[in-house]
């Protein structure tokens, strides 16, 4: 059979459509003659001769909407885009219901970067036809191109709904919320593209990570199920698994499955470092240090084992013993961040501070982002009255992140304690309780400002809250004596050293308190 070109059909069937006289008859046949060179011009590629047979052809039928679209396509062709428009807008308005006129413009004004009259045409598009899924992929790509990525993600999704074939645009929105951070998004986007696709290893892999940084972690679950339909039981993939159940405390479920990964391989040191992970997180100190002793049986020569052994040490309150174990085996651990933070830790709580600013100088130098870091070096430096470092390090927390109450809070307490800049000190305070209400500490530290400032009826309010909140502290209920104190309550003072003093019977401070009274 043979075919007719669309174009020529539509251009006879709109001739046809009343009696002509015998000149209007010899006009369209002339005009359908040059039209249909004309396309076989713009076929063959030789649109400048094309133009030329298309303007014979409008002016025998000036009229006819099919001629202007097939001009402007060989003017956009030849890069003459004005010629190309004027044509278009002329099609349009000849016949508004004709989706190539609109399509045309719409893809013109998309080439010369007009996005907001390329988003009309298509917008007009949808309202001729709204079942068309290439309309709204159309408006997706317009609004990506104009960086209104929300709006992208939209289309692209109005897209899919319209025909669920075809997945690329499911595909941009993903990429799309994955570049904006829409994490959310991307997750319902990722669960659609794995009813689709349920056998893609890199949609499952995206799914999971996407849900691990969500907190979503029974969604990660079920995208780790999948990838194990696909490429079956790995150790790496049930070690995923009990990682993610170690990190939301089912510790029977994470200890399952990392036996179920020994049976696979005994000598994984991916699975024995897991082991003594859990275990430190279950406090089963002896069976983390027996999994341990074994890791470093088995791995003398990776520094896994022996920053595991720092690390108990220091959780067992054994800062002496965390720093020998690292110090003996230095020459493993040089250039080990982990290995210097914990040594600069370990020494501050020995109060060894010049050998705990060594070290977290050396970890800032290899990792010069660490806030973690930063903190501990800023409250050792505080400690040392090294007041110019630290006040610099507290400001730079703060500037670089304004939700950092730990940092406002302890550059705080640093100026209250040196009765320094008090109400700035008063600002960063009321802002760190501001962002952590129910922060013990932080109450401490604003009660404490507002003594120094000698309102002593605000200081009393934040220092008994901060006791309700945690009563185990001793120096907060000493704040709470030396304030009554000076607010002349005496008796009620006195009680609160004795409270104190129940909680640090060394301390001699308290004890000279009391009895002076």
């Amino acid at each position: 059979m043979v075919m007719m070109n669309n174009k020529i059909v539509g251009l006879i069937f709109l001739s046809s459509l009343s009696l002509l006289t015998a000149q209007e008859t010899n006009q369209s046949e002339v005009a359908i003659q040059h039209f249909m060179e004309g396309e076989f011009l713009l076929d063959q590629g030789n649109y400048a001769m094309a133009v030329l047979e298309f303007q014979e052809a409008l002016e025998a039928d000036p009229n006819g909407a099919t001629i202007h679209i097939s001009i402007a396509d060989a003017f956009r062709r030849l890069g003459k885009l004005k010629r190309a428009e004027k044509h278009l807008k002329i099609a349009i308005e000849l016949d508004p219901t004709d989706s190539e006129g609109f399509e045309m413009l719409g893809l013109l004004y998309m080439l010369e970067k007009r996005f907001d009259l390329a988003k009309l045409q298509f917008l007009e598009l949808m309202k001729l036809d709204p079942e068309n899924s290439d309309y709204p992929y159309s408006l997706g790509d317009i609004y990506r191109l104009s960086n209104q990525w929300n709006d992208a993600i939209d289309y692209y999704l109005l897209s899919y709904q319209l025909n669920t074939i075809s997945t690329n645009a499911l595909e941009q929105a993903l990429q799309i919320a994955l570049n904006i951070r829409q994490l959310i998004k991307a997750e319902e986007i990722c669960e659609l593209l794995i009813k689709e696709h349920p056998n893609d290893v890199k949609i499952h892999e995206t799914y999971r990570d996407i849900s691990i940084f969500n907190h979503h972690p029974e969604k990660a679950l079920t995208a780790i199920d999948g990838l194990m339909n696909i490429l079956g039981r790995s150790v790496d993939l049930l070690l995923q698994k009990s990682s993610i159940y170690q990190q939301n405390t089912d510790y029977h479920s994470a200890l399952t499955l990392l036996d179920q990964a020994f049976v696979i391989d005994s000598m994984s040191q991916n699975i024995y470092q897991q082991y003594v992970s859990l275990f430190i997180d279950m406090e089963d100190y002896d069976q983390a240090i027996k999994y341990n002793n074994k890791l470093i049986s088995l791995f003398p020569n990776d520094p896994k084992g022996f920053l595991n052994s720092a690390i108990v040490s220091l959780t067992n309150k054994e800062p002496k013993k965390a720093t020998e174990i690292l110090i003996n085996n230095i020459d493993l651990l040089d250039g080990n961040f982990t290995a210097y933070y914990i040594l600069g830790s370990a020494y501050n709580q020995l109060k060894e501070y010049d050998n705990a600013e060594q070290f977290l100088l050396k970890a800032l130098r290899i990792h010069p982002t660490s806030r973690n870091t930063k903190h501990t070096l800023a409250m050792i430096w505080d400690s040392i009255h090294k007041w110019e470092k630290s006040d610099s390090l507290y400001l730079e927390l703060i500037r670089t992140d304004s939700t950092d109450a730990q940092a406002m809070n302890n550059y705080a307490y640093s100026l209250s304690e040196r009765e320094e800049m008090l109400p700035m000190a008063l600002e960063h305070s009321m802002k760190a309780v501001q962002l952590s209400p129910n922060s013990a500490p932080y109450l401490d530290t604003l009660g404490w400002i507002y003594y120094k400032m000698g309102k002593h009826g605000e200081a009393i309010i934040y220092i008994e809250k901060s006791i309700e909140l945690d009563s185990t502290n001793s120096l907060v209920i000493e704040h709470l004596g030396d304030i009554l104190m000076d607010a002349h309550e005496t008796a009620k003072a006195i009680n609160a050293y004795k409270q104190a003093l129940k909680l640090d019977s060394d301390n001699q401070t308290l004890k000279t308190k009391i009895l002076s009274k």
